[in-house]
Order: structure tokens, then C-alpha cells, then sequence
């Protein structure tokens, strides 16, 4: 069973239940160690309607703030968007993220350009609109600004049939999420979706088999698993739903922590300082380094992170760079 999720909606989204505090509480409840909180974020969209940029500031984040201070002995919290990528926005996904621990790239559209009728990635019905749609994820990880591609088989949402079209497409995703260190989903809530009929080959839209098929061929790929929740009640919904054998095509450990590898020297250096007290052979050291509270006041002795710093690593981050 799953005990984290990063891939969490709440009302502001116009289309989920719920306050931060709602999801909180529910995972607390469920033994979670870890959650993310990543309604839609706010941009000029005509298809949907989002939380505004003044929600984003004057809600979303004083809220979560507020949850992370309450409950910060109980569970770890990140803050976070599921977003689309329009061209020219990337210095806006860069303001964004200042107030953000991440930023999930969810493609509901297969065009990036608002000046055309942008249309549901749904309708990729066409080997045309499917290259529109990958071009767009490639460019869109390309920008750094963005830690996970939700729903990356969403296409198929709309594409008739399982061809060497969809394969290539598939190939070009997952080498995207590899050269931009980005986490590609497994999203369970595709689950709550009628399977479609692919050319013979039976089998839910996303998340697809013969898709995760094609991600197991890829050792560096990094999969992440998410509920997609809408309602707290629906956090750790369809989660227990991924049978062995589609956990296995993927060949992936379930990767039960999203890691925060951030994009500068210091988290390069504390990775680097991790790594070398964990290829010691003495049992003890590792031991410490475990512990969170004593590793965490090493690491700040050896002067890699401020004492105020510190609470941001959380034990999640730290076990996974120690697998």
C-alpha cells in the first residue's frame, strides 16, 4: 500500500472537494508519511476553469503554510501545481515556483499556443495532433521547471488504436522525462475510466499497459504512482488497484517518495556528502545517518545547510537517496 501522495486537487479547482486541511487530516488518518498538495494552477486556459493567480497567493499557500506549521509533527507536507505549458509563460512557471516545492506538467490540451483553439488532449486523434501533443511535453520538460508529467499516456484518451504512431510517441516521452530528471506518473485515477477497445487490445486509456509496456524498457526512467485525488475521501482511491503484473512491466521499485532533488550546488554537494558516509563500511555511521534528527545535524555541522534549512529535507528525501 502507497502511504504518500503528491498528486492532490482541492476546491479551488473548481472541480474537486475539499480544503488543504481536508486532505491533510485524510492522510494523516491513513498512516500517510507523505503528501503533496497540486491543484490545477492558475493561467489562461479556455477549456477549464482554475483557481486564480490572487487564490493562488491569498489561499493556496497561506493555507498550506498554515497546515504545515499545525501538523509538521505528524507528516511531512510539499506544496505544489499541476499546470499546463503554454509557450512563452516560462518565466511565470518560474515566479510560480518560488512559492512551490514543485510543479506537476499535466497536458490536457495537445496545443501550447494560446493564439489557436486549444483542444482536449482527449481528441489526439489524429497522428498529427499526437505529434503536437509530444512536441509539447518535450519542450515543455525541456524549461526545467517541472518535477512530474502527470497522466503521460492521456493521449490515448483519444488516439483509436495502438500503432507504431503511438510506440514512437510512447519512446519520445519517456527519453524526455530521462534527459530533464522528471518523474513520470502512473496515474490511478485513470482506473475510474472504461477500458477502450485499441485495435483488439482491450485496456484503460491510462494507465495503459502497453504503454508501461514500453517504459520498462528504459532503466533510468524514475515512475511515480498517484491517486489523482479530487476528494479526500479519494486519496489512496484505485491506488491498491495496480496488480502485480503492471508493477512488474514497469520494473520499477514502488516508489513510495517524491525526492526533491532541487536544481542547484547545495543539494548537489548534501547528495554528494550523503553518498560518501553511506559507502562506509561501518554499520554504526550508517545507522546515524538514518536517523534523521542526528544525520540532519551533521550535515549542518559540516556547514552544507543552514539550521534553518534543515527542516526542509525530509526523512522521505533522505531514505531514497540512501537506496
Amino acid at each position: 500500500m502507497f502511504k504518500e501522495n503528491y498528486h492532490t486537487h482541492m476546491r479551488l479547482c473548481h472541480h474537486a472537494q475539499g480544503d488543504i486541511r481536508d486532505y491533510v487530516e485524510e492522510a494523516i488518518r491513513l498512516g500517510f508519511h507523505s503528501l503533496g498538495m497540486s491543484d490545477h494552477g492558475p493561467i489562461s486556459n479556455p477549456g477549464f476553469r482554475r483557481m486564480t493567480l490572487d487564490e493562488f497567493y491569498n489561499i493556496y499557500v497561506p493555507e498550506f503554510r498554515e497546515c504545515k506549521k499545525i501538523y509538521q509533527d505528524k507528516i511531512q507536507l510539499y506544496l505544489g501545481l499541476e499546470i499546463e505549458y503554454i509557450y512563452g509563460n516560462d518565466a511565470y512557471y518560474k515566479e510560480l515556483l518560488k512559492s512551490l516545492d514543485y510543479l506537476i506538467l499535466g497536458c490536457h490540451y495537445y496545443s501550447g499556443y494560446k493564439e489557436i483553439d486549444e483542444t482536449s488532449s482527449f481528441q489526439c486523434n489524429t497522428k498529427e495532433r499526437l505529434e503536437e501533443y509530444v512536441k509539447l511535453i518535450e519542450d515543455a520538460l525541456a524549461t526545467k521547471c517541472f518535477k512530474i508529467l502527470a497522466h503521460p499516456d492521456i493521449f490515448l484518451g483519444g488516439y483509436p488504436r495502438w500503432d507504431q504512431d503511438t510506440i514512437s510517441a510512447t519512446k519520445r516521452i519517456v527519453a524526455a522525462c530521462i534527459k530533464n530528471n522528471v518523474y513520470l506518473e502512473c496515474n490511478c485515477n485513470g482506473f475510474s475510466r472504461n477500458q477502450k477497445d485499441f485495435g483488439g487490445i482491450i485496456d484503460y486509456m491510462y494507465p495503459n499497459r502497453e504503454f508501461f509496456k514500453i517504459v520498462s524498457e528504459y532503466k533510468d526512467i524514475k515512475v511515480i504512482v498517484s491517486s489523482d485525488a479530487h476528494n479526500p475521501l479519494d486519496l489512496d482511491k484505485n491506488l491498491g488497484i495496480i496488480d502485480k503484473s503492471l508493477l512488474e512491466i514497469t520494473k520499477q521499485e514502488l516508489l513510495e517518495e517524491l525526492f526533491l532533488d532541487l536544481y542547484n550546488k547545495q543539494d548537489e554537494r548534501f547528495y554528494n556528502l550523503l553518498k560518501k558516509y553511506t559507502t562506509q563500511k561501518d554499520d554504526n555511521l550508517k545507522e546515524i545517518v538514518l536517523n534523521i534528527s542526528k544525520k540532519l545535524e551533521l550535515i549542518v555541522e559540516e556547514g552544507f545547510v543552514s539550521d534553518y534549512e534543515k527542516n526542509y529535507y525530509s526523512d522521505s528525501f533522505i531514505r531514497g537517496l540512501l537506496k
